[in-house]
């Protein structure tokens, strides 16, 4: 149960690693700041509430691994709402972006739970919700190009 823990633990971290230095090489720093406090706020429940922590952190698991195969997707010349040029280290941090998710969301799915299914229901639902309008946050004006 341990090693699970830090394995989310660890990817959360690596998820929002990623993402910051992705913010640094595309000028968008204060835009992904934004979109990732929903994974520092899971990361801080995995941590603190460590039965809950699972359940925090694999809507963001998900969110994430969404996000990096429709940046793939769109590389690959699928219509999408991306647009612009990636750089080679953006494309790298995809990747790493998704093996992260990827580990974390088989770590959380295999750890045990002693919460009640609406606990679980709720976590998930909430930081769902939380990724998903930090990321359309994200979007408004102020952090626009920032």
């Amino acid at each position: 149960m341990r090693s699970r823990r830090n394995t989310v633990i660890a990817c959360l971290g690596g998820v929002g690693a990623a993402l910051l230095v992705v913010g640094v090489v595309s000028g968008t720093l204060i835009r992904h700041l934004v979109q990732i406090v929903p994974v520092v706020a899971a990361l801080a429940v995995v941590r603190a509430r460590p039965a809950w922590g699972p359940h925090a952190a694999l809507p963001v698991f998900a969110w994430w691994l969404l996000m990096m195969v429709l940046v793939w997707l769109y590389l690959a010349g699928v219509p999408m709402f991306f647009d612009g040029d990636f750089t080679l280290t953006e494309i790298v941090l995809t990747g790493l972006t998704a093996l992260f998710c990827a580990l974390g969301l088989l770590a959380c799915v295999r750890m045990e739970s002693t919460t009640s299914i609406a606990s679980r229901l709720l976590a998930v639902a909430a930081f769902g919700t939380f990724q998903f309008a930090m990321m359309w946050v994200s979007f408004l004006r102020p952090f626009v190009n920032r």
